[in-house]
């Protein structure tokens, strides 16, 4: 179809000489066109960049030549267009089409790291970006150039160049040093002229605000045109009067009028034709088809001159609309990850938050610390009820409350190890959720510590662990009815020790193994055997306990319990040998001072008086006993 149009014309004007437009030439430009339509830009460009170049060559282009390279010019621009915009302009398209957010935002974030790349912030046909048309709209604008446009926008351009319009004046910025309301009389001919063949519909809307806001109110409105202007007084007998037509939809001026001239009747009756040539012209304005400005100017008592303009495009901001669907898009995505109330989720709730408000590039930020107070409560509770934090706080409030000091003060270092755990687990609730507590912990410490040092309390163990060495001097052994002197002995001790009141009373547990333990029978002065003594002590008793200084504890002890071991008895003449296991009691008691020095370990004396009974031996006297503490918890 194209082709045969082409072939007519070529027909039609058979003198367009050695470098006229050929028919092969056409068919170039028909498969640039196909490109176009396909949305082939990259193609498309070259195709029409080719067909300028070649028709350069033309010396007298017809009138018909001049209308097709127009054209080509024209969609040369658009396809340009298009072909740089078009990386930014699809993710738009497909963001503004995409239901998962993060997915849209994304999107978004890519056409704006585009635009900025390649230093792109104003863009031509801002709406029509926004509502995704933009490549359709100016496909549809070359099939219109090549009458190829579909049936149904042509039908939609008939519809709304027939519709009634609707109007709204917006009134004129004026000068006080001026007699005459100029401003109403100019609003007066536009009405007049419009009621004169009832063709506009006269807005009673009266917005508040500056030009722009009332101008963004008649858009939300749907109003076709707004009149705006001024006037001032240029010398001693005129006025410079100026207003404009504006589409507040497409943002573009459709007329501007422009008159310097005294205030008489040529002034007057210039503005009644002006008003009554636009009622005119107007009228069959439809902003879905190209138009041109209409432009009339006057000056003294000159005609009125007319002209039509082309319409150049006006650029908007395309960033700050970006910017704003971005950071909007940002906040419902965050509010849809807190799906659930655990801090799992909260971790990767504030980890999107770190990551958008550490990207350099992106000028809006999100108000971390509004979000945190948002939460706070909430995620201070379950720090305390999902790690071992709660457990561990719990427990050292246990403590306080039982006047467990000591042990208050050897589990707070547990209580910090949970929130270090909890740190290295949730490192974006680290600060201030988790920071926090922890400097709630260490505040209540210090308190603790002053009331410590106040009070004079002593950090003791409530159990205390000891293990050490026993031996005696000579000691009293009966046997018989009968009493020696023993030999030296030694042995091994254990002693645990179980705070009972306030570090004053402890319960005792003690265990010896005493063995080496030698004695001489003799009979009037006669030695006539020898006996070994190897024995096991268990006791429980009491110690009563004083601490006269931080490092020293000083007071007595007592237990009893139960011994048993094996005696053996060897004869002075001839060697011969006998052994008897037997069990009985175990008693002893006597003072002890223990020694708590830095940097060693705490170390324990006692002095005893020991009872003890195995079987018929009755061993009696004085035990000595050295420990040092394994533990104390």
């Amino acid at each position: 179809m194209k082709k045969l149009f082409f072939m007519i014309l070529l027909f039609l004007t058979p003198s367009w000489g050695l470098y006229a437009l050929d028919i092969f030439l056409l068919e170039k430009l028909d498969e640039a066109d196909k490109s176009f339509f396909n949305k082939d830009y990259d193609n498309a460009v070259k195709g029409y960049q080719d067909f300028l170049k070649e028709t350069e060559l033309i010396e007298k282009p017809s009138e018909e030549e001049l209308k097709i390279i127009s054209s080509v010019k024209t969609v040369y621009k658009d396809a340009s267009y298009l072909l740089k915009n078009a990386p930014a302009f699809e993710n738009i398209k497909k963001a503004l089409k995409e239901s998962d957010l993060e997915t849209s935002r994304n999107l978004l974030m890519e056409a704006r790291t585009y635009l900025t790349t390649n230093q792109i912030e104003n863009v031509i046909l801002y709406e029509k970006w926004l509502d995704s048309s933009l490549d359709s709209f100016l496909i549809e604008k070359r099939k219109l150039s090549l009458g190829k446009v579909s049936p149904l926008l042509l039908e939609q351009i008939k519809k709304d160049k027939a519709r009634k319009k609707t109007i709204a004046f917006l009134g004129f910025e004026k000068d006080k040093t001026v007699s005459l309301d100029v401003g109403q009389i100019v609003t007066l001919s536009l009405t007049g002229a419009i009621e004169r063949n009832n063709s506009f519909i006269v807005s009673t809307l009266n917005p508040k605000g500056d030009l722009n806001q009332k101008i963004e109110i008649m858009k939300s409105n749907n109003i076709d045109f707004v009149v705006h202007g001024s006037y001032i007084k240029s010398s001693q007998n005129s006025v410079f009067l100026y207003f404009s037509i504006l589409d507040p939809v497409t943002g573009n001026s459709v007329a501007e009028i422009s008159i310097k001239a005294p205030l008489n009747p040529k002034f007057f009756d210039a503005v009644d034709q002006i008003a009554f040539d636009l009622e005119k012209k107007l009228k069959g304005y439809s902003r879905l088809e190209s138009f041109e400005i209409i432009k009339y100017t006057m000056e003294g008592n000159q005609k009125i001159k007319q002209e039509k303009i082309e319409v150049q495009e006006k650029e908007t901001p395309i960033l700050p609309y970006l910017e704003e669907n971005i950071f909007e898009i940002e906040k419902k995505y965050l509010a849809s990850l807190k799906n659930e109330s655990s801090l799992k989720v909260y971790e990767e709730y504030f980890q999107e938050i770190n990551r958008f408000n550490h990207d350099i590039s992106f000028p809006k930020k999100l108000f971390l610390e509004d979000y945190q107070k948002e939460v706070e409560n909430e995620i201070q509770s379950l720090l305390l009820k999902q790690t071992d934090i709660g457990k561990r706080i719990n427990r050292l409030n246990q403590f306080k409350q039982d006047e467990k000091y000591f042990d208050y003060y050897q589990f707070f270092d547990k209580a910090i190890d949970s929130i270090e755990e909890a740190q290295q687990d949730f490192p974006s609730l680290k600060d201030p959720f988790i920071a926090q507590i922890e400097a709630n912990l260490k505040k209540e410490k210090a308190e603790m510590d002053e009331y410590i040092q106040k009070n004079g309390i002593l950090l003791k163990p409530n159990y205390k662990i000891f293990l050490g060495f026993t031996g005696s001097g000579e000691s009293t052994y009966d046997h018989a009815d009968a009493a020696e002197k023993a030999g030296t002995f030694g042995g091994l001790s254990l002693l645990v020790e179980k705070n009972i009141f306030k570090n004053h009373l402890y319960f005792d547990f003690k265990i010896n193994v005493v063995g080496g333990q030698k004695v001489d029978l003799a009979y009037q002065n006669i030695k006539y055997a020898d006996l070994q003594t190897s024995y096991l002590s268990l006791a429980l008793g009491l110690t009563l306990s004083f601490t006269p200084f931080d490092f020293l504890d000083c007071g007595v002890n007592a237990a009893g319990g139960a011994s048993g071991g094996k005696i053996k008895a060897v004869s002075t003449f001839g060697g011969n040998e006998s052994a008897t296991i037997g069990a009985g009691y175990f008693v002893q008691g006597g003072p002890f001072l223990e020694f708590d020095f830095p940097y060693i370990p705490v170390l324990r004396f006692e002095i005893a008086y020991t009872y003890a009974k195995i079987d018929r031996y009755l061993l009696k006297g004085g035990q000595v006993y050295a420990y040092f503490r394994l533990a104390g918890f």
